[in-house]
């Protein structure tokens, strides 16, 4: 079992391309890299109107929201899993999302959950056990620590814990409910792409973190977040 802090690499376009086909052509097919989310070139994308086409039909299409996922699937993993499980959509973006909540402190403090998303990209999928407290650490930006609530725990793969069996419950629920689904390895998330960005989300540096492309997951990670597990767990089926 591999623990490790919380830090991101920047590659360029290129590389990337090289390096991960398959994951490349998913976002090339869809975002227009090497153009910041305010130009108007970036909208009139023509992969751009078919992801908005797809968040539009399955996301901003109520009725089919709650068929396809809130009544659907989302009721599948309660009744299989026995857990009371919540929505974890957040706004029209690429992807479902639902969570279980394993653990809680009597103040909200602190927080252990299950978080899972399915991509409206090619099904793509993730899956993470999330430890949520709040946190210190230093920002560079403003030469001061700032506290705040985020992740200071994920494990990113099964593994031999308590919540081992329902990740892996999870994940064969996905499968068995979504066409050619694939699980996205956390690696995506620890990985920005030089001058890519996401019309959700502004990035200052002009790099965006490769999952982003696929899910909003919500959450704060800072820099002393813990990341446990494969981060490359089922790499090699995409």
């Amino acid at each position: 079992m591999k623990i490790e802090y919380q830090k991101y690499n920047i590659i360029a376009s290129d590389f990337f391309k090289n390096e991960y086909s398959s994951i490349y052509s998913y976002i090339n097919m869809y975002y227009p890299i090497g153009l910041k989310s305010v130009d108007d070139k970036y909208s009139s994308y023509i992969g751009q109107k078919n992801l908005k086409r797809l968040i539009k039909n399955n996301i901003e299409n109520s009725e089919n929201f709650k068929l396809r996922w809130t009544n659907g699937f989302l009721k599948k993993v309660s009744q299989e899993t026995n857990y009371h499980v919540l929505g974890a959509t957040f706004g029209l973006v690429p992807n479902y999302g639902g969570k279980i909540i394993l653990k809680q402190s009597d103040d909200l403090r602190f927080s252990t959950e299950i978080h899972f998303f399915v991509s409206l990209i090619n099904n793509l999928y993730s899956i993470q056990i999330v430890y949520s407290d709040k946190f210190t650490t230093y920002e560079r930006e403003f030469l001061s620590d700032i506290t705040g609530y985020g992740i200071n725990k994920i494990i990113v793969s099964p593994i031999d814990n308590e919540f081992g069996e329902l990740f892996l419950k999870l994940e064969n629920l996905i499968k068995e409910n979504f066409l050619d689904a694939k699980f996205l390895p956390f690696r995506f998330d620890l990985i920005k792409l030089n001058k890519f960005e996401v019309p959700y989300e502004y990035s200052k540096d002009f790099c965006t973190q490769i999952s982003k492309a696929f899910f909003h997951k919500g959450k704060l990670m800072h820099e002393k977040t813990l990341i446990i597990g494969n981060i490359d767990y089922k790499i090699d089926e995409l």
